[in-house]
């Protein structure tokens, strides 16, 4: 209780004796407002203030009543006592002020006595109701992550101040927020349960609030949650992968995050197709709220262009749910091929030079490959990256140029590391091996001793020649024949620069200079070049050109004899001069300088000093003398009165061999055929090899049903092995070109005669799926060439017995199948290959060799690659067939194999044109009678008349001699 502490009003009641026998005093209002303020307080709350009546009179006053004006439940008063003593006697007057609903209240205290004269006194009462101070306990609640149709209560404790009870009431989307109870009572704290149901996926917040009355300001419970479709969550999402190459892999790493507020335990973790793979994760694991645990995936393309798939986590939270994550890999990317995959430079002289070549091929389909460096190999060996050191998808290989160029003698060896953006083989190793023996000194000759250019007329161009012979009795090691650096760069070697060679005693090789004028002037270069001669190590020949105009002009501007044979007659050529001044010039001289060899004369050369009026002419005709094999090279100098410097016409020929030809064939069996099945053995052909060993049983019955003799062998188009075991055999997939199985586990030709060959072949022709590049026309070359064509064992392998003898029959057709889900990545342009196949039969026998190709065509399949033009080109041009891979059975296109081109050949085309003495036939070697064939003009062809045909087996050679025309 509380006194207020304002000056006092003074009331009067005059008593019936006397004016001051009652006089009474309230202590407790202000004087100016005559009221009794309470002030502000909270809805629900009391506050209670005292008022003290004083009697100042002679006689006591009665209290008949203290009373509430209003008679409302806001103020209530009470007073101490009825009577009030006289001479100073008090007594007390209790008011309270106690508000159920917020807003401002006034109201008056009556005060009733026994005062005759003012029997009733009036006390104003005012005071101000505010909000409750109603408090929740957490002040916040938060669900967290909650998935859809998972429950969750957080416990409250509502603190009430007030006397009064409150509602208490949930504010969320239908059906989500519920409360264990609707009210909260006076006076003290209330426990109570808020639960939330997860709905539609999304953030939520929620409300709670409570109120003491219907329009007093409601107190707030504030809150969220988040309605998940899943407790995991991938980050990043989605995991992506750059360009990968097709066959190749890369892994990446993700995390798996909860979040949710329960534990989730994960079951499972899988995601549908092959290109991708769960490498590790948390299956069988618990993740707690909040925390996330990691997983690592593998991206294995199998095709080209972009993939998109789903991990699928599996797991349980208050029930079992799932979970997924976006994939996306770009299979296709830069990938590196070369071809050969090893070099061998053979045996050199000590201080020669050769040069090889790798073929550098993309056989990605997305982005080009950029090769950054070549290192490793260590002298004598040296590598060169070409200017432009990138492929696009699909482009033509490039060559890297690899030297050998031994300085001592001995066997040597390295390991080339090409570096690329290929992001599986970021290096690749080539190695490289040669021998050197001693050879030398070497004794030369070098012509001409000075090159001559003359003049060339600015704007014009010109060709002149050196030769180099051993004359001596050793061998000659030639290299780095070029140009020296402080050559003008008007000079030039069309083809560029010679990299070197090896010449035996009366061995020469003839070389072009060029000269492309750029203006006027004197032009000074120096040809340099390293031979084993330790007198003459860095012989060179002089250069020097001139370039003025000139009054003459010949036409051509050159005398280009070309090609002519030793036993061919010999050619001249001719070129006319005309004066192009308008003014008279004399011509003082025309001669033949020096060039390779004394090999040009002039025929009817004219008399100077000789006068050349304007636009008059005359002719000049070089004579070619054929004596020495090879190219030649001479200037020929007209000098005019007019002129500083003779006019340059330069002379050029090119004696070739007799044209004695021996055209060679063997007769082929009319009932033998090989067949070599190529099968890709990349990370996606195990379906197709299925398909493959389910039709090889209609070739084998075809071929024993037309009486042919067959071998069939299978090789891979992987050209090196491959960890992992996916692929049998003893090669691990790197056959490049043997014959399967390598270890020799099963036969490795098969033939009619075997028991089991068709479980064998069926066996064969599945050769795994574990390689990460496809070279089939590589592989092709390989097992068809020697050593392997011809050896029982490769030398080159530590493995026995993995040679390809006795495959390759002489006489038997050849059919080569590549099987493969992408075009070949091999390196060297098909046209290369299209040549191989059609002379492994020798001339003329090109129609007995033929490649078919089972591969993709019109895309209704998902293959690892798109169509291509590679094996189609082979195929094509060697009279194969192209079928499409996606078809579901191969026996239509095996079938025909064996019996194609059957029956003996009866037209042997010849090289070149005979001339008119004639052609001899041999047959094994004993001439052939004249009556049994006849030489075709129309074919160019010697061809056997009916009954006449050489039987299998026999060798066929015809003897004459081409025509010079």
């Amino acid at each position: 209780m509380r006194r207020a502490a304002w000056a006092a009003a003074l009331l009067w009641a005059a008593s019936g004796c006397s004016g001051k026998d009652r006089l009474l005093a309230v202590d407790g209002l202000p004087s100016t407002a005559q009221a009794l303020d309470f002030g502000t307080i909270s809805v629900g709350t009391a506050q209670t203030l005292e008022l003290e009546l004083v009697d100042h009179g002679r006689a006591p006053v009665t209290i008949n009543g203290v009373e509430i004006e209003s008679r409302g439940r806001v103020f209530a008063a009470q007073a101490q006592a009825t009577t009030v003593a006289a001479a100073g006697g008090r007594t007390r007057i209790r008011v309270t002020f106690h508000p159920e609903t917020e807003g401002p209240f006034g109201d008056k205290l009556v005060i009733r006595t026994d005062s005759a004269e003012v029997p009733l006194l009036r006390v104003a009462l005012r005071g101000l109701s505010g909000p409750a101070a109603i408090t929740f306990d957490p002040p916040r609640l938060d669900f967290g992550g909650m998935e859809t149709g998972d429950e969750r209560g957080l416990d409250v404790t509502v603190h009430n101040p007030t006397d009064l009870p409150l509602t208490l009431v949930p504010f969320a989307s239908p059906g989500e927020l519920a409360l264990s109870a609707g009210t909260a009572q006076p006076n003290g704290d209330t426990h109570l349960t808020v639960f939330f149901r997860a709905g539609v996926v999304g953030n939520r917040t929620t409300l709670v609030t409570a109120t003491p009355c219907a329009t007093c300001t409601a107190a707030r419970l504030p809150g969220r949650a988040d309605a998940l479709r899943s407790a995991i969550a991938m980050e990043p999402d989605p995991l992506s992968w750059s360009a990968v190459p097709v066959h190749r892999t890369a892994d990446a790493k993700a995390k798996l995050h909860n979040l949710s507020w329960r534990p989730v335990s994960v079951t499972n973790l899988s995601v549908d197709g092959e290109d991708f793979t769960v490498l590790s994760g948390p299956g069988g694991q618990v993740i707690q709220p909040g925390q996330s645990a990691p997983v690592e995936l593998r991206f294995a393309p199998q095709h080209a262009g972009p993939t998109h798939r789903q991990l699928d986590v599996a797991y349980h939270s208050f029930a079992d749910r799932a979970g997924q994550g976006t994939l996306v890999g770009l299979g296709g990317g830069p990938q590196i091929a070369v071809a050969p995959m090893s070099l061998d430079f053979g045996d050199l002289p000590v201080g020669g030079k050769a040069r090889l070549q790798l073929n550098v091929q993309n056989a990605g389909l997305e982005e080009a490959l950029v090769l950054t460096s070549v290192t490793g190999a260590d002298t004598p060996f040296s590598a060169h990256l070409p200017v432009v050191a990138s492929v696009a998808p699909g482009a033509a290989a490039i060559q890297v140029a690899v030297d050998f160029a031994p300085i001592v003698p001995g066997t040597f060896s390295g390991v080339l590391h090409i570096q690329s953006n290929d992001p599986a083989t970021p290096i690749l190793d080539i190695p490289v091996a040669g021998s050197a023996h001693a050879a030398g000194p070497c004794a030369f000759k070098l012509t001409p001793i000075k090159l001559d250019f003359g003049n060339v007329p600015p704007g014009s161009g010109a060709v002149l020649g050196f030769r180099f012979e051993d004359t001596g009795s050793h061998e000659c090691a030639v290299k780095d024949i070029q140009l020296s650096s402080t050559s003008d760069p008007a000079f030039f070697m069309p083809g560029g620069a010679l990299v070197g060679g090896d010449l035996f005693p009366t061995d020469a090789f003839s070389a072009q200079v060029a000269f492309k004028s750029p203006g006027p002037g004197e032009f000074h270069g120096d040809l340099v070049l390293t031979v084993n001669d330790p007198l003459r190590p860095h012989p060179h020949i002089p250069i020097i050109a001139r370039s003025q105009q000139s009054c003459l002009v010949a036409e051509p501007p050159f005398i280009d004899i070309g090609p002519v044979r030793l036993d061919c007659s010999a050619h001249d050529g001719s070129t006319l001069v005309t004066n192009a001044c308008v003014n008279p010039v004399t011509i003082t001289g025309v001669d033949i300088g020096e060039g390779t060899l004394p090999e040009f004369s002039l025929v009817d050369p004219p008399s100077v000093p000789m006068p050349l009026a304007p636009g008059a002419t005359f002719n000049l005709t070089a004579h070619y003398a054929r004596s020495e094999l090879g190219q030649q090279y001479a200037p020929l100098f007209v000098k005019a009165d007019s002129d500083a410097q003779p006019l340059l016409i330069p002379l050029l020929a090119e004696t070739l061999h007799v044209g004695q030809q021996f055209d060679r064939f063997l007769q082929g069996s009319g009932t033998e055929a090989d067949v070599l099945f190529v099968v890709s053995n990349t990370t996606t052909m195990a379906e197709y090899q299925q398909r493959l060993a389910a039709a090889v049983g209609d070739l084998l019955d075809n071929a024993a049903a037309q009486g042919v003799d067959l071998h069939v062998g299978v090789t891979s188009a992987g050209m090196s092995s491959v960890s992992g075991g996916a692929c049998p055999g003893g090669a691990a997939g790197g056959e490049a070109g043997r014959l399967v199985p390598v270890d020799g586990s099963r036969p490795r030709i098969v033939t009619l005669n075997q028991a089991n060959a068709l479980a064998v072949l069926q066996q064969n022709v599945r050769v795994g799926d574990c390689q990460t590049l496809q070279q089939g026309l590589e592989a092709v070359r390989l097992a068809l060439s020697p050593p392997l064509v011809d050896h029982a064992d490769d030398p080159r392998t530590p493995a026995p017995s993995d040679g390809n003898a006795g495959f390759l029959r002489p006489e038997a057709r050849l059919v080569v199948v590549v099987v493969s889900d992408e075009d070949d990545h091999s390196g060297f342009d098909p046209a290369v290959y299209v040549q191989f196949l059609k002379s492994l039969k020798g001339l003329g026998d090109g129609h007995r060799v033929a490649l078919d190709a089972i591969v993709p065509l019109g895309g209704s399949c998902t293959t690892a690659g798109p169509p291509g033009p590679r094996f189609a080109q082979v195929a094509n041009d060697t009279g194969g067939s192209v079928f499409d891979i996606c078809e579901n059975d191969y026996g239509q296109m095996l079938d025909a194999l064996s019996t194609r081109g059957i029956g003996l050949q009866t037209v042997f085309p010849l090289s070149s044109v005979p001339d008119a003495a004639g052609v001899t036939v041999l047959l094994n070697g004993a001439p052939a009678n004249g009556s049994d064939w006849y030489y075709d003009p129309n074919l160019n062809a010697v061809v056997f008349n009916p009954g006449f045909i050489p039987p299998p087996g026999t060798q066929i050679e015809v003897d004459y001699t081409s025509s010079c025309n």
